[in-house]
């Protein structure tokens, strides 16, 4: 495959013959950092389809490796041009980021300056995520979540018979149909039964869980409380304050 034809992150994944990660992916690193990560992470799959097999040798002096250059402006991260590096063995992006030729550097500044513009610049990768947070809806949590049991839980259970993976994703700042105050939640159970009673029953009965226990254990039997006298009304505080006076 002619190397112009990798116009996304998706294509270079494809000629690589890897899965594209999920956004999620770099929920473990710091608000700050996951856009960074992700772009870094992107463009490394990138440069190397790109490259098309080719790998810098970074012992051999005499051999160029070229790599995008860009400046600042007003509007953000410019590109100005390519760069490369022969005589010295070290590159000032990063040894995955650097390519077999000048044209190759050039089509990917290009083509994904926005990547790069993730990948370097700070600031505005966290006005640019704080942005989007402020603007999801309530239910955009749910949905994520969604989303990790479909792309990420079940093909990680699916690779072996004896997995059992459960999730519980629960948002309780979020609204009915009606807009009042309630509590979503997402339940994911996949893979072998008999893997995921034995995982619930551990938890149940870990002593680190047992406050969740306690509390969970609670709120239930507050519901049940408050269903009945929905249901029962008069008739049931009355035979509660009854027992009460016995």
């Amino acid at each position: 495959m002619n190397y112009k034809g990798i116009k996304s992150y998706e294509d270079a994944c494809k000629v690589l013959g890897v899965q594209p990660i999920s956004e999620n992916a770099v929920a473990a690193f710091p608000a700050e950092d996951r856009k960074s990560m992700s772009a870094y992470h992107k463009l490394t799959i990138i440069a190397r389809a790109i490259n098309g097999g080719w790998k810098p040798d970074w012992n051999n002096r005499s051999q160029y490796k070229y790599y995008p250059v860009f400046y600042y402006e007003n509007a953000g991260l410019s590109y100005v041009g390519t760069s490369s590096a022969a005589s010295l063995t070290n590159a000032n992006v990063g040894s995955r980021l650097c390519f077999q030729t000048e044209a190759m550097s050039d089509y990917a500044a290009a083509t994904f300056a926005d990547l790069y513009t993730d990948f370097y610049c700070l600031p505005a990768s966290v006005e640019k995520e704080e942005s989007q947070q402020s603007n999801k809806q309530p239910g955009d949590f749910l949905k994520m979540a969604t989303d990790i049991i479909e792309t990420q839980l079940q093909p990680l259970a699916q690779e072996k018979k004896t997995r059992g993976v459960v999730l519980i994703a629960c948002d309780t700042d979020t609204t009915d149909e009606k807009g009042e105050s309630a509590t979503g939640a997402i339940i994911g159970i996949v893979g072998n039964g008999k893997a995921l009673a034995h995982g619930v029953a551990e938890l149940m009965t870990r002593k680190e869980s047992a406050p969740l226990v306690k509390q969970a254990t609670e709120l239930i039997a507050m519901q049940r409380l408050q269903e009945r006298i929905k249901q029962e009304g008069a008739k049931f505080l009355a035979e509660l304050f009854t027992q009460q006076e016995k």
